[in-house]
């Protein structure tokens, strides 16, 4: 039996979607704050919302992580070096600042801002999301299916989170077990729903607008009180698990308030595509505030400059989902060339990662126990190679 597309979800990410671009543009403090207290836990929610756990529990590692790789680090690694050339832009020739090529690269690999800059931070999602799904699979097979297990195991894991409050770290991976813990809710909501989607989609509409706005205020009012969340610093706000509730509440009020209404195509299409807009809405905003750099905190620059965006890149997205559809985070039967390039430039970082840490700890023996600090890194490259890979003046 075919399973039947849940269409009021994929409104239910484009509208998460265009929060995630107005959090990213010049907005009153309040109005962030409470943008940044669930865009992003909706889409971890969404995540589980949509998963197959049982199906996942039985994949053997040959099927299962070659086929995540592919949904999700390989179009990790193409979307940034494609933006690479949007922070070129930008940086260089637009602002005539430096770019350090070098570090931009670096980051890439590390997948944190806070240590390193890199092309598009909000594809950190894509890390996160690809670890947490390992480790979730990691879990299910060690505890034999048992969902119990599989909670109090990520439960246990979320401390390691919480211990490291606001510390940068590699690929972010203090927050990945919040992810998991935001994706293990989203089963339960699946659960929830199929018990109630009769009522839901037929019954009165008037209980369940009732119901939604209840817990939307409560989400704002939880919100308020703990204040701003952001899974991108592991920050949660004053008291955790309250932070977590807020966006959860949130998240179920607004897929309340969307369920009956029409999906037109064009919220299909960006809903089903959100993995591309997350990829390049950060570089555009950061464009069209260059082109416009005197009315950039005003609400028709805000209003027009995100609308722009959110339908603009409709044609791009249906274009490379006929060319490059990796790109849209969509498996593919039949691999383009650009696929295997992509490919091989995997392999090649994941042959950077150790030359990193390797040179950097050799070249901290051989100075002494400093960095050779020449030109825009502290990583130790010939100067000859260093002028081939930075941008800069000196």
């Amino acid at each position: 039996m075919v399973q039947r597309r849940i269409l009021w979800l994929d409104q239910l990410k484009a509208v998460g979607f265009y929060c995630v671009i107005l959090g990213h543009m010049c907005m009153p403090a309040s109005a962030i704050r409470w943008i940044y207290s669930f865009h992003m836990p909706l889409f971890f929610l969404v995540s589980g919302f949509t998963s197959n756990w049982s199906k996942t529990a039985q994949a053997s590692a040959r099927d299962y992580l070659p086929k995540l790789c592919g949904r999700l680090l390989l179009p990790y690694f193409w979307i940034e070096l494609i933006c690479l050339c949007f922070s070129y832009l930008n940086t260089v020739l637009m602002n005539g600042k430096e770019l350090h090529l070098t570090k931009n690269l670096l980051g890439i690999l590390v997948g944190n801002g806070l240590i390193l800059p890199y092309p598009t931070r909000p594809m950190y999602f894509a890390l996160v999301l690809f670890l947490a799904q390992v480790l979730l699979w990691v879990l299910l097979k060690l505890a034999k299916g048992n969902k119990t297990i599989v909670f109090a195991s990520t439960l246990m894991l979320c401390a390691f989170s919480f211990l490291t409050i606001g510390k940068p770290m590699v690929w972010r991976v203090n927050v990945v077990p919040v992810a998991m813990l935001l994706i293990l809710c989203g089963t339960l909501l699946r659960k929830l729903y199929d018990r109630l989607q009769t009522p839901i989609e037929t019954g009165n509409p008037v209980w369940l607008y009732l119901i939604g706005v209840v817990l939307f205020a409560a989400g704002f009012v939880l919100q308020y009180y703990n204040g701003r969340l952001s899974m991108a610093g592991n920050r949660y706000g004053k008291i955790i698990p309250v932070g977590l509730l807020a966006a959860v509440l949130t998240t179920c009020a607004l897929a309340l308030f969307l369920i009956r209404l029409p999906v037109p195509k064009v919220m299909q299409i960006i809903g089903q595509n959100t993995f591309f807009y997350m990829g390049f809405h950060r570089p555009l905003i950061t464009l069209l505030e260059n082109l416009f750099p005197t009315v950039r905190e005003t609400w028709w620059f805000l209003t027009a400059g995100s609308l722009l965006i959110f339908f603009g890149l409709v044609p791009v997205v249906l274009l490379v989902n006929k060319t490059c559809a990796f790109l849209c985070c969509k498996e593919t039967h039949v691999e383009t060339r650009a696929t295997l390039i992509g490919k091989y430039i995997t392999v090649f970082f994941a042959f950077l990662i150790p030359y990193k840490f390797i040179v950097l700890y050799i070249d901290r023996i051989l100075s002494g126990g400093g960095y050779n600090t020449t030109c825009c890194t502290h990583l130790y490259i010939p100067d000859s190679l260093r002028r081939g890979m930075c941008v800069c003046t000196a």
